[in-house]
């Protein structure tokens, strides 16, 4: 069976559509899947850490240049000069007949002239590598072969157990998202959860935010109804990046989603639990 060999690139949200994506084109391309999920600072911990394995697909876990054995994907691999350079930095991630390499930058340009890439052109017996951050095939279902690992669903569960039909989810990015904090200051995520309190008083919140500061804000001007998970690290360390994937999907576990625009987290919490996703703030 000739293969979808995948790098999924970004934050953990960006990755779970590219990976949603290789096994759309999978499945309607009859190849099988294999993810080459790098761990690094935009998402520091391995797959299996954080999900359980599946049988839609294989993961592949490596690292960055210089830290351990698995450390290069192809992306790497094409970036070096020299068989000789390559010779030193052979993997298994590498280790496979690649017919078609698409890349990022060729997405873009398809997008920039309003095309779409024709994966249907290409060879059904022939592997395909795609390296990018974007979805890049229509997907029905999200998140549907994803599970998280034991001890985050007891975590997860933990939460949701005690929401009712009247909990909101909140999700404000900040930390280094610098065009999601211009196009939704805090004031207008205040002003979308006042609105839910005056329609039905018995509002209460889950709040998913990677800053410390808007969170204590937040608690002072809504005493008593907001609930959060602890954080104990950033997605640069495997510690948070677990409670990234307890917060996501905890958010997907509520009855609507407040979401900070150009955020794929917010938009793939609300895919995950079929709910309305509230885009706070300017989206222009």
């Amino acid at each position: 069976m000739s293969e979808v060999v995948v790098q999924p690139l970004g934050g953990l949200c960006n990755r779970l559509r590219v990976v949603d994506a290789a096994i759309a084109l999978g499945e309607r391309s009859g190849r099988s899947v294999h993810v080459v999920w790098q761990a690094n600072a935009a998402c520091n911990a391995q797959f299996l850490t954080l999900f359980e394995s599946s049988n839609r697909f294989q993961v592949i876990d490596t690292l960055p240049p210089g830290e351990g054995e698995a450390r290069f994907s192809l992306a790497d691999w094409d970036s070096f000069d020299t068989a000789e350079e390559r010779e030193t930095h052979r993997n298994l991630a590498i280790e496979r007949d690649i017919h078609y390499r698409i890349y990022w930058r060729d997405f873009i340009h398809y997008r920039k002239n309003n095309m779409k890439f024709r994966f249907d052109q290409l060879d059904a017996d022939k592997n395909v590598y795609i390296v990018t951050d974007t979805r890049f095939m229509r997907i029905d279902e999200y998140g549907q072969h994803f599970t998280p690992v034991a001890a985050l669903r007891k975590i997860i569960g933990g939460y949701t157990s005690k929401f009712n039909e009247h909990t909101i989810g909140v999700h404000i990015r900040r930390g280094d998202h610098h065009k999601a904090i211009a196009a939704s200051p805090l004031s207008v995520f205040v002003d979308a959860m006042q609105k839910r309190l005056d329609l039905n008083p018995e509002t209460n919140f889950f709040l998913a935010t990677d800053d410390e500061a808007t969170e204590t804000e937040l608690r002072q001007r809504f005493p008593g109804i907001i609930t959060t998970h602890a954080k104990t690290g950033g997605r640069d360390d495997a510690d948070g990046m677990k409670d990234g994937v307890v917060d996501l999907y905890t958010l997907a576990g509520t009855t609507g989603v407040i979401g900070t625009p150009r955020s794929s987290y917010s938009f793939y919490a609300a895919k995950l639990g079929g709910l309305a996703l509230i885009r706070a703030g300017n989206t222009a």
